[in-house]
């Protein structure tokens, strides 16, 4: 990605990288079946269905602060888009190799962690993970055409991180580098 992006490059970007992610997706679920999405990696990891849900539950930390914060957007200005350095920093940790491997490893935050969302008692039924996540992904494709007119990069959400914001605008790069991180995943479950 270009460092020096303005607003209607860094949503081109995003659109494609979606659309990247989107195809992985799909060959994901044309090839599955509904007990493949029950297989689980090596002991104690996340089957596919949990990895879609762990998705699902960080997307919706970032989408459900968008409609609120956009209240406030203006219109975009022609300069770069201004990118935080930890805005950066958390899109890196979700970035994965030239094999589709993660290159840093990190502890889940309980908040997103599907294991523990169901030892609290929240159920993980497959029809609702995979309509929330198109839902979620056709949300992200609508705030990165957004980008294009709206300065994303002036309005500020929380991350899963204690008193740390992020731009709408990184909110984005962050939430496609981490769901094609964990598309990866479910993808090498699969294969296993």
């Amino acid at each position: 990605m270009n460092e020096a992006m303005t607003n209607a490059e860094a949503s081109k970007y995003l659109l494609e990288r979606l659309d990247t992610i989107e195809k992985k997706l799909d060959r994901i679920f044309y090839y599955s079946e509904g007990e493949d999405l029950l297989k689980t990696g090596p002991s104690g990891t996340w089957n596919v269905l949990e990895v879609f849900f762990h998705i699902n539950l960080f997307n919706e930390s970032y989408l459900d602060q968008f409609p609120k914060a956009l209240q406030k957007a203006q219109e975009a200005k022609t300069a770069p888009l201004m990118r935080s350095w930890i805005g950066k920093k958390l899109e890196q940790a979700c970035l994965l190799d030239a094999n589709d491997m993660p290159i840093k490893y990190r502890k889940t935050r309980q908040a997103t962690d599907p294991k523990a969302k169901q030892k609290a008692g929240f159920a993980v039924v497959e029809k609702v993970v995979f309509q929330e996540l198109v839902q979620d992904l056709r949300e992200i494709r609508n705030y990165a055409k957004l980008l294009d007119s709206k300065n994303l990069e002036q309005l500020k959400v929380k991350t899963l991180l204690p008193i740390v914001k992020v731009s709408l605008a990184d909110a984005l790069f962050i939430m496609l580098e981490h769901t094609n991180r964990h598309i990866a995943q479910a993808s090498m479950i699969l294969k296993s």
